[in-house]
């Protein structure tokens, strides 16, 4: 899947859809990928990370 819109299109239109943004999940999430972030593999996932909830 090739993803060429920014991230925050994604954050607005799940806004619309009910969910919320998480950056506090996407920092944790990022901490634990640090020492494997330079990995071909990794990299792209470490850069475009979301994370989303669903408002209660």
């Amino acid at each position: 899947h090739v993803n060429c819109q920014e991230s925050s299109y994604w954050v607005a239109k799940m806004a619309k859809l009910g969910y919320i943004f998480r950056k506090e999940k996407v920092e944790a999430v990022r901490k634990g990928l640090e020492p494997v972030k330079h990995k071909k593999e990794i990299r792209s996932y470490y850069e475009h990370l979301l994370a989303f909830e669903t408002k209660e």
